[in-house]
């Protein structure tokens, strides 16, 4: 399924609260004994052109099924869920896999819940997950391919598995880890920055711009963005002069938004370093999104791009993001 652009996504989906999904998982862990998650770069198309790094995709084993799957990292999903066509004909190897009667609303509309699910992400177990079911979402597999050893997308890691604990993202080495608290050894090297999280803990970035601070919220996602807002709020960092550079049909759950981008013509730092970016994206399909931007004091949001020769270090226990210094 393609998934590109979360912004127009938490129009469509997730806007309820991530507290029911709380995890439990607790680690030990010293500083030179980190249990690294490793990460997948996957490339895809947005509109006709090709990003290498489109979104970011994490191993994972479901249950204690002998099977290979992935799943998309994204924390603009307040919750971890799995695709109901991608999981039909896996349903029945495995008694947590199927619908436990509980149901979760969001937007009107009703979807099921798989309880006391263990996921495996490389060598962390997560256990006990409740878990959203999205019927009719994913690709199906088909029958005689559901037992083949080529990996099954199946769904996508939301924040929800970071709730009270620090997410490290190492995006050099392609890897994240989740731990109980921040290693000691981070600490004095670490650069931490007064961002805010909201009360989904979604991490709201400070930027400078230009002259003023404007708070991005961090949405792994998007990995192929560097700013997404409005056409309003792009105006305010674009030449009106200079015209619209590109163009792009984004198709994120089913509807296809058109995305503009246009060059910036103001600099950009993140705490005491300047940031590459010279284009602002905007699309006028969200405008519904305004109270959710004026809710939460958000520009707009921000994808991995801006991130790709640093390590995050993201505390959600302690309300802390901070960037590791070299």
């Amino acid at each position: 399924m393609s998934k590109i652009s979360h912004f127009i996504l938490f129009l469509v989906v997730f806007t309820f609260s991530s507290s029911l999904f709380a995890q439990n998982s607790k680690k030990k862990t010293t500083d030179d004994n980190i249990p690294w998650i490793k990460f997948n770069w996957v490339g895809d198309y947005i509109g006709n052109h090709y990003f290498d790094k489109a979104y970011i995709n994490i191993p994972v084993q479901i249950e204690d099924l002998p099977y290979r799957f992935d799943a998309q990292f994204d924390l603009g999903s307040f919750a971890t869920v799995i695709y109901g066509k991608s999981i039909t004909h896996y349903s029945s190897f495995s008694p947590n896999l199927k619908e436990s009667g509980d149901t979760l609303r969001i937007k009107g509309r009703k979807f099921p819940l798989l309880k006391n699910i263990t996921l495996r992400l490389d060598k962390t177990t997560f256990p006990n997950l409740t878990v959203v079911k999205l019927p009719g979402f994913g690709k199906e597999i088909p029958p005689d391919s559901v037992k083949t050893s080529s990996v099954k997308h199946i769904g996508t890691i939301g924040v929800d598995l970071c709730a009270n604990k620090t997410l490290i993202i190492d995006y050099p080495n392609r890897r994240i880890a989740i731990l109980d608290d921040i290693p000691k050894s981070f600490l004095a090297k670490t650069e931490f920055l007064p961002a805010k999280f909201n009360k989904d803990d979604r991490v709201m970035i400070p930027f400078a711009i230009g002259n003023k601070t404007e708070f991005l919220m961090f949405d792994t996602g998007s990995s192929a963005f560097p700013i997404i807002t409005f056409p309003k709020y792009a105006e305010l960092i674009t030449d009106p002069k200079e015209p619209v550079t590109d163009s792009l049909g984004v198709s994120s759950w089913g509807a296809v938004h058109q995305m503009y981008k246009k060059k910036m013509n103001k600099r950009m730092h993140l705490g005491k370093s300047p940031v590459k970016n010279e284009y602002v994206y905007y699309s006028d399909k969200a405008a519904s999104s305004q109270k959710f931007f004026d809710d939460n004091g958000i520009f707009g949001f921000t994808g991995n791009v801006l991130f790709l020769d640093k390590i995050l270090i993201i505390d959600f226990k302690n309300k802390k993001f901070g960037i590791l210094k070299k």
